[in-house]
């Protein structure tokens, strides 16, 4: 995951201080000074006025705090120095409680510990403000935000590299405010006193905010802040040593969370326009049925003779894995709960990525239908189950993850469905577009097709520690991957996107929605939960049964489910081990592909095969109750 981070704009700042310099750095050429020119500056015999970064024929020093801005300082004294025509350019890392020259003159970068630097931070009013100053003696830049003061000091290096006065003289009295974020500037983020931030841009104009003091004592600390600036307390949680509160101020919402398992303290920041872009607290319903029925959607295939006959036209051995995953939930006042939906995006080179294949003949050989039929088959399961009369309402659509074979089936469906089939919320989070790249990617495309067909939809951003409330139902977001950020993991797959979240009934049966999680994921996961949030009465199989959560058995034997939901076609469910390797060894199949790898074993040896229901062609449902599932005939 490319990790970007929002930085502070100083567009303003060259131009500033190349009027500076035109003016002779500040008020300090006489009319009838006489001058000299060099191979670099216009010297003046006319004393200097100003702030010069040049003494006596040499530099100022760049100090900076104990907060990591080396490479900054170097930066910047570099620049000086090659305006100035000399290298010995020193930069000073000064500790907290050394003394400090007020009368030496100095550029302090970040926090230091003097009283000009002090008055530059305190006079800092939020988050998105920036500040470059001369303060008595110093040359004083000041953020909150990391990544802003390194933009500060580019600008500032390019305007050092045009000054012509030779003493790179500032004027006297030289103050810029510069704003960052639109987000942040709606957040108006009360300061943390203390507090050295990362902020890094995520998807949907929302900011992840992590925090130096990780400790419980800043939680609460934070929290007392934001609501002594008017913040109003939303929705509070806690998940064994993980603490969640929600704070909002009408245009902004501010979760604050504290994943004690990963000592991370961070906010959520997430612009909103209406009520609807924020998880729901309580869903006020009418039941109409007893119990919420479950549709585990069947998929297309699974036929090898299928396969074979494509794979012939493709001129290569095309996979029959059958992938692709998609849950109905009927909710008891009739309305549904989708989770991702299965593939639907045709292409007519019949790429295995567009996941053509991945549909019966009918709809394969006819261009009026190509594409469609998992969404048809969405719209059809919810179809029959809805009161006769009447069309199909969603009350909200999750999408674990943005591959084509989880998401694909929206983006048809909403080109067809569009007018037809109401949704309340739309629930994803998506890292940035330059982050990852999948095999199947359709982030643009999805958030392209809810935006035409799905406009006025609310989309709410789903972050870990959320709980929502539809109708009979709770849903905990447990994982997503603003979790990895910023240092990712070298290993990171674009299935370490998934969300991992748990729905529970009124009458407390559990189910696991893992989507594709990798092992990425899973390793924080496993470090986050214990058994007692993790304890689930269903689990659906990870990424189809194929590498999943990993080859241990940790997650899995944590979620202590009693019935696995396994979202593959018969054909890969059951593919041969001798056909991997030319083996009768079990012990020697490859870790992917077959039900009986290693990451599948704790299912197999404790769910085993009367409690794993496979997707298959056909839809399965089951009422969803008793800690388990209760298949319909």
């Amino acid at each position: 995951m490319k990790r970007i981070l929002k930085r502070t704009a100083l567009s303003a700042l060259a131009a500033i201080l190349l009027l500076a310099s035109c003016a002779g750095g500040g008020n300090g050429a006489g009319t009838g000074a006489a001058e000299r020119t060099t191979e670099r500056h216009t010297e003046t015999d006319a004393p200097i006025d100003g702030f010069a970064l040049l003494r006596d024929g040499k530099a100022i020093p760049v100090v900076y705090s104990e907060l990591s801005y080396a490479t900054e300082a170097e930066r910047l004294a570099k620049a000086i120095g090659s305006a100035a025509g000399t290298e010995e350019v020193n930069t000073e890392k000064r500790a907290a409680g050394r003394a400090t020259d007020s009368a030496r003159a100095e550029i302090l970068l970040g926090r230091v510990d003097c009283d000009e630097s002090r008055q530059a931070y305190d006079e800092l009013t939020d988050y998105s403000v920036c500040t470059v100053r001369v303060i008595g003696n110093k040359l004083v830049i000041s953020s909150l935000e990391k990544a802003s003061l390194t933009e500060a000091v580019t600008k500032l290096r390019l305007a050092i590299s045009r000054m012509e006065d030779r003493n790179l003289t500032l004027a006297a009295d030289f103050a810029e405010r510069y704003y960052s974020s639109s987000t942040l500037a709606k957040a108006q983020l009360p300061i943390a006193e203390g507090q050295e931030l990362e902020i890094i841009e995520e998807s949907n104009d929302s900011l992840q905010i992590l925090f130096s003091d990780t400790s419980e004592a800043a939680f609460e600390t934070y929290c007392e802040t934001l609501a002594a600036a008017g913040y109003t307390l939303r929705q509070e949680n806690t998940q064994e040593g993980n603490r969640h509160r929600t704070y909002v101020n009408g245009v902004c919402s501010v979760q604050v969370s504290r994943f004690a398992g990963i000592g991370r303290l961070c906010l959520f920041v997430d612009p909103y326009k209406k009520e609807g872009q924020l998880p729901a607290l309580e869903d006020s319903y009418t039941p109409i049925y007893d119990v919420p029925l479950l549709t585990q959607l069947g998929l297309y295939s699974n036929d090898p003779a299928v396969v074979d006959e494509l794979s012939a036209k493709a001129g290569r051995q095309l996979t029959a894995d059958s992938g692709g995953m998609g849950y109905v939930i009927r909710l008891r006042d009739g309305r549904f709960l989708l989770i991702d939906g299965g593939y639907g995006v045709a292409d007519t080179e019949s790429n295995e990525k567009t996941g053509v294949y991945m549909e019966s003949e009918a709809y394969r050989n006819d261009p009026t239908k190509k594409g469609f039929e998992d969404a048809d088959r969405i719209y059809n399961t919810m179809k029959a189950q809805t009161a006769e009369g009447q069309e199909p309402r969603v009350a909200a659509w999750i999408f674990t993850h943005a591959d084509i074979d989880h998401v694909g089936a929206f983006i048809k469906f909403a080109e067809k469905y569009g007018k037809t089939v109401t949704v309340g919320q739309l629930i994803y989070n998506f890292p940035v577009s330059s982050i990852l790249t999948g095999w199947g990617d359709q982030r643009a495309a999805v958030v392209q097709a809810a935006a035409k067909y799905y406009g006025s939809v609310p989309t709410v951003t789903a972050h870990a520690g959320q709980v929502y409330r539809i109708a009979d139902l709770t849903v905990r977001m447990l994982f997503n991957m603003e979790l990895l950020e910023p240092d990712l993991p070298k290993n990171l797959k674009f299935n370490d996107t998934s969300l991992v979240f748990q729905i529970e009934t009124e009458d407390g049966t559990r189910l696991m929605i893992l989507g594709d999680c990798y092992p990425c994921e899973a390793e924080v996961i496993d470090k986050l939960y214990s058994g007692e949030t993790l304890k689930s009465d269903i689990v659906q199989v990870s990424h189809h049964g194929i590498e999943g959560v990993g080859h241990g058995d940790s997650l899995y034997e944590k979620i202590q489910a009693t019935a696995a939901l396994w979202p593959a076609g018969t054909w890969k469910y059951n593919y041969p081990c001798t056909l991997v390797n030319g083996s009768t060894d079990p012990a020697a199949c490859r870790t992917r592909d077959e039900r009986d790898a290693k990451h599948n074993k704790w299912i197999m040896d404790n769910i085993g095969m009367n409690g794993i229901y496979l997707a298959g062609g056909e839809n399965t449902v089951f009422e969803l109750r008793d800690h388990g599932l209760t298949q319909k005939s």
